[in-house]
């Protein structure tokens, strides 16, 4: 059976992980819109004029709950590691270097993937981290999962093991 979920859904996951988490973006405004599952992309959030854009990707109707929370939390900390809401020529020089680091699979995009990652679990949500990182498992092939470890996503065991060694492992 396929979960449907829509715009709506996203926009309470994201309120209440703000609410909880992301105190810093509270004042923040998000408009979601939903592409086709042929995007090579599953979700990002985009600066725009005056509110930010969560680009989702439709394969999220097909992921559970605990994988759509963990990939908005990346989502999220994307925006909290990046100070993209710095404005002006900053988002601009900002967003071309991120695109150039991502475009060629630079050192840049491994450290940022990583720290972001890293972030969502110091923030609480490994366990949501790694149902998305699982979620990848069947929808990807081995050789795509290594390219996306490759960008510096943290693969399960990595999530595991430094969610254990800060005390964010909890066992349910």
């Amino acid at each position: 059976m396929e979960i449907t979920r829509g715009i709506e859904e996203y926009k309470l996951i994201v309120n209440q992980l703000i609410k909880e988490s992301f105190p810093e973006l509270r004042s923040f405004k998000f408009l979601f819109l939903e592409v086709p599952r042929f995007f090579p992309f599953w979700s990002f959030v985009q600066k725009g004029y005056r509110r930010f854009f969560f680009i989702l990707n439709k394969v999220y109707q097909k992921l559970d709950d605990e994988a759509v929370k963990g990939n908005l939390a990346h989502e999220l900390c994307h925006l909290v590691l990046d100070h993209q809401y710095r404005g002006g020529i900053n988002d601009i020089f900002h967003n071309f270097v991120k695109f150039l680091s991502f475009a060629f699979n630079t050192k840049m995009s491994r450290e940022i993937e990583n720290k972001v990652d890293r972030e969502v679990i110091r923030r609480g949500y490994a366990r949501d981290l790694l149902s998305s990182h699982l979620s990848w498992e069947k929808f990807f092939s081995e050789k795509a999962l290594r390219k996306l470890h490759s960008r510096g996503y943290l693969t399960s065991e990595q999530i595991k093991t430094y969610a254990k060694k800060i005390g964010k492992w909890q066992q349910f």
